[in-house]
């Protein structure tokens, strides 16, 4: 599916939106996991004869995204952490304090 054909067939209410913002904030999830739930979403919204992909299309197939690992949100939120404190997103980019 092109971007075009996401843009005219993966359309979703403000409503899922919003949950889909929230999810992609708790969850951790990537621009990639979101696009690939709204496509797996347009399935059960084509079986209801849905134009848009409903909230209850795009909670069902989010439930069954694999949850991140809890090492892996320890990396991305001290990532998180050391870009905000710093302004760089790589902790090998940090300035290292002269040893003295």
């Amino acid at each position: 599916m092109t971007n075009h054909d996401m843009q005219l067939y993966c359309k979703i209410n403000n409503e899922t939106a919003r949950l889909a913002a929230a999810a992609m904030r708790q969850l951790g999830l990537s621009t990639r996991d979101y696009v690939r739930v709204l496509k797996v979403a347009r399935t059960p919204a084509n079986l209801a004869n849905c134009k848009n992909i409903e909230l209850i299309h795009f909670t069902g197939e989010l439930q069954y995204r694999p949850h991140p690992r809890p090492q892996a949100l320890e990396r991305r939120l001290a990532l998180n952490v050391n870009e905000i404190v710093n302004g760089i997103s790589d902790p090998s980019m940090r300035k290292q304090e002269p040893q003295h």
